[in-house]
């Protein structure tokens, strides 16, 4: 490939104009650009008067966002025949969304791009159409800032790495072979002279490859976007993710009279149809309260009521209600006493589970029995800042009267000490016994299960496994990301693996628990790291610390890097490889768990590879030829028959809710022209069909067979239908969880058995002298969230200079804190934490709650190396290495100040040039 490709690019039919049109069609009713905060240039929204945008602001960008939709709907799609084809295309990353994404392919160019126009579109059955970032995919597969060939530091040689130069050196063009050989050289050089634990790698591929050759090496976790919610199994509930039989069907939620919502905003963390769901729930007569520090596009969409809060104090609030279901009920009638006495333990001295080891329970913790502070709705509103007479009022509307949903997104639980929020809520909604039946559930919503709960309706085959593969005896090491900067600097770390063990088996984590003792606290260890290499895991922008990280990486002896761009990770590297984009491989199925459980998305190649460009598996296989190994050590199966496998094996659920069929039918004709082995067989959709639809959706409809009541047969009868915790009940108590903090995690007190409210490391509290409210204010007064953006998906599409026109990535700032400070819209601002300073501009709203400011995620590091300040405003830049109960990765728990630069005025990122390597 060369640049005639590039040429062909620049001058294709799609113009700016087209793409924003299209970006319009997000399809969630009121998600314009201008709504969103995406389009930054002024606050017109703002006011006049007013505190929030009202509901005929939300109507009227509503309005505008369907007449573009319209507009843009004629040309992207209209019928072509110049010899080009539409591909079904992968939109293949983690972004909340999951949509159909279809390419218009042209002498090995794409031309343009349209989304689902397979499908009906109504009230029930909702088009899966792409976001903003969806249609941009095409400037992710062709950017110009693709990486097109492997790449040499400059100053770098074996043996004299001058690691002090990574990030500011220049970059060498080198062959494959030469890449190979250096990796080959260095792995070997490393793994034979510091022992075990010497490599840390960041990225399933290259683990793979060190298991061949019988390398042991040292790998991270994460709770990543989960936070606590990462492994509530133990409690018997899904995390929303691998589990995602959790909270009742989208079409059951229709009978849902109120939705108490925590850090709730699928407007901007679940793009897709995750907020037409809700919207739907809201026209059918459900009012949502929704906990959030911002007021958000979900709160206006749904003209919800909006409960400011501060990060952090979530739990606070909960108990605080809890305490008024409890001190009311007598006279109220609130709570449901027979729901707690058949499927509860813990809540009461009458109701301890025979595994308690500690003689306290739930009931008696509110009072104040055992620390002499009755959880009341004041107290809760000192800590949370939730006046205590709205803590009195949802909690009456907890009552086991109504129909309720206690939804949390993962937002709520990504702060230090968060712990048991999944065990407070639970316990919240069993008090009024708002679990297992219709129009009532509590539990996670988030990514791209966010308002859509339940067990598959269609399921993606399996591909046949690699066949004879070679395996190798290589293992890794586990380092929590919270310290895994620390443990390549040599710093003590907890070498756990429970929690992502718990977080892979789920509800069946009884089937691996012996496997760790729980008696006593695990030690610390040490690794001796000189190597890292870093393949498809952007740690450097997503993981905390990265000023932390960037030092990490300078002092090793030898960094790899891969991927489509010179991101922040790559950029610190000293060998890097062009990886593909899916748009340039076989094809393949979207992973059940991006996917709804409506639909199955599927895709082929559809476009030959960029430049140079090879898989992360090929690239592997490339450096495992450097020890002997071959092809064939890797996979015996073609990709091809994978797929064909996967295809061949999905089914799909029958009308009648029970019996599963086929898929697809397949002929010999079929099997013929994809050249594999196979049978024929009936199905429900024929393969070609399919294929060239790329999605196959389930239809709904209300009173079909298909609905899900999360926990039903359990409320029913608990004795025969125990829930997957340690008792088989509900837990207000729960010694399991406790055992398994306090033995594997990173606290030093213990934790309690009970859902007991912890002051957030750098939460609330921190932002007084000595951690104590009332006291004045410390030198970081004002706490930060780093909420998700639709610019990006966590750190992806930050590159994409249409998308960084369209939403500036601003610092959001309340009007109070920003005239305390002398800061007006659009001025840049130094944000300042104990970790790292970065620059913004600023953004004042009066959508912010007062003491909060929000810093979105995922802006890739970009260091000015003259002062060490980032100039991208990356949240992570100016987090730090924390660890604390459970390992939660806490990025919503920040303290910073805020203050007007007096330096040149940053520009905006779509004025910074593209990084474009080579010819």
């Amino acid at each position: 490939m060369n640049m005639g490709l590039i040429n062909k690019v620049l001058t294709s039919k799609i113009s700016r104009r087209d793409f924003l049109k299209s970006s319009a069609a997000i399809g969630a009713a009121g998600m314009a650009l201008a709504v969103s905060g995406c389009n930054t240039a002024s606050n017109d929204l703002e006011e006049t008067g007013t505190t929030v945008p009202n509901e005929t602001t939300a109507a009227a960008t509503t309005q505008a966002a369907t007449e573009a939709t319209t507009e843009a709907a004629a040309d992207p799609v209209a019928p072509v025949d110049d010899g080009g084809k539409w591909v079904a295309a992968a939109c293949w990353h983690n972004c909340g969304g999951k949509c159909l994404v279809k390419a218009y392919v042209k002498d090995g160019v794409i031309m343009r791009q349209k989304t689902d126009d397979i499908y009906s579109d109504d009230e029930v059955n909702r088009q899966q159409r792409a976001c903003l970032r969806g249609y941009s995919q095409q400037y992710q597969a062709r950017g110009l800032d693709r990486l097109k060939y492997p790449m040499k530091r400059k100053n770098w040689t074996p043996g004299d790495p001058h690691g002090e130069l990574r990030g500011i050196d220049e970059w060498e063009r080198i062959s494959w072979d030469e890449a190979a050989q250096y990796i080959h050289d260095e792995l070997e050089r490393i793994s034979t002279t510091y022992g075990d634990n010497a490599i840390l790698v960041n990225g399933g591929e290259p683990t793979a490859l060190l298991n061949k050759l019988n390398i042991n090496y040292l790998t991270s976790w994460t709770t990543s976007s989960w936070g606590c919610w990462y492994a509530p199994g133990v409690l018997g509930w899904g995390d929303g993710c691998n589990d995602y039989s959790v909270n009742n069907d989208r079409l059951d939620m229709l009978n849902c009279q109120y939705c108490v919502a925590f850090g709730y905003n699928p407007a901007w963390a679940a793009l897709g149809n995750a907020t037409n769901y809700a919207k739907a729930w809201k026209d059918a007569g459900c009012q949502f309260i929704i906990f959030d520090p911002i007021y958000t596009d979900t709160s206006s969409i749904l003209d919800a009521k909006w409960v400011p809060i501060r990060p952090g104090t979530d739990l606070a609030a909960m108990l605080g209600m809890a305490y008024v279901m409890l001190e009311e009920d007598e006279e109220k009638k609130l709570i449901d006493w027979d729901f707690l006495d058949r499927c509860c333990v813990g809540q009461d001295a009458d109701h301890m589970p025979d595994n308690a080891r500690i003689n306290e329970n739930f009931f008696d913790y509110l009072r104040g029995e055992y620390d002499g502070t009755p959880k009341t709705p004041e107290w809760a509103s000192e800590i949370c800042g939730v006046d205590a007479d709205t803590l009195r009022e949802v909690a009456r509307i907890l009552s086991k009267d109504n129909n309720c949903a206690i939804l949390s997104s993962w937002a709520s639980a990504r702060n230090y000490n968060a712990d048991q929020v999944p065990q407070m809520a639970i316990c919240l909604a069993a008090m009024g016994g708002h679990i297992g039946k219709s129009g009532n559930c509590v539990g996670p919503t988030a990514w791209n299960h966010t308002n859509n709960f339940g067990p598959r309706l269609v399921k993606v085959g399996s591909n046949g496994g690699a066949g004879a593969a070679t395996s190798g005896t290589g293992t890794g090491s586990y380092v929590g990301d919270n310290q895994m900067w620390n443990a390549v600097m040599g710093e003590p770390y907890n070498p756990t693996s429970i929690w992502t063990t718990l977080n892979g088996y789920g509800v069946a984590w009884k089937s691996v628990i012996e496997n760790f003792d729980l008696t006593k606290k695990i030690e610390n260890t040490t690794a001796n790291v000189k190597m890292i290499w870093n393949a498809g895991k952007a740690k450097l922008t997503t993981c905390e610390g990265a000023k932390k990280g960037i030092e990490a990486h300078r002092a090793v002896e030898f960094v790899v890097g891969q991927g489509h761009f010179l991101t922040a990770s790559n950029k610190y590297a000293d060998i890097v490889l062009p990886i593909t984009t899916n748009w340039e491989r076989e094809g393949s199925y979207v992973w059940e768990g991006y996917m709804n459980r409506d639909i199955v998305l599927i895709s082929r190649q559809v476009v030959d590879p960029y430049f140079e460009s090879l898989s992360d598996v090929e690239a592997c296989i490339k450096i495992g030829e450097k020890f002997g190994l071959t092809q064939d050590d890797f996979f015996t199966v073609s990709p091809t028959q994978r797929l064909f496998n996967e295809v061949a094996t999905s089914t799909v659920i029958k009308e009648n809710g029970v019996d599963w069929e086929n898929l697809c039918s397949i002929t010999q004709e079929d099997i013929d022209e994809w050249g594999v082995e196979g049978a024929p067989q009936e199905g429900r959709i024929p393969i070609k069909q399919f294929m060239e639809d790329g999605m196959y959706r389930v239809e709904r409809k209300v009173g079909d067979n298909f609905g899900y009541i999360d926990k039903e047969e359990f409320r029913k009868d608990p004795e025969a239908n125990p829930i997957a915790s340690a008792t088989g009940k509900v837990e207000f108590y729960s010694q399991m969880w406790a055992d398994i903090i306090n033995s594997q995690g990173y606290s030093e007190d213990e934790y309690s058995p009970l859902p007991k409210y912890r002051p957030a490391t750098q939460g609330y509290e921190s932002t007084f002298v000595d951690n104590t409210i009332g006291k004045e204010k410390s030198q970081y007064p004002l706490q930060c969230i780093n909420p998700h953006y639709q610019r990006r998906s966590h750190s992806i599409f930050d590159n994409i200079p249409w998308l960084r026109e369209a939403c500036a990535n601003p610092f959001y700032i309340s009007k109070q804190d920003a005239a305390d400070r002398g800061i007006k819209d659009g001025d840049t601002v130094k944000i300042s934490s104990q970790y790292g300073e970065t620059l913004r501009q600023a953004y004042v709203t009066a959508r912010m709650t007062p003491g909060v400011v929000g810093l979105p995620h995922g802006a890739w590091v970009r260091v000015d190396e003259a002062t060490g300040i980032d100039q991208s405003g990356s949240e992570n830049y100016i987090t730090g290495n924390v660890a604390t109960g459970m390992g939660v990765d806490g990025y919503n728990s920040l303290t910073v100040q805020v203050e007007k630069w007096d330096g040149t005025p940053i520009p905006k990122d779509v004025d910074v040039p593209q990084t474009i390597l080579f010819d």
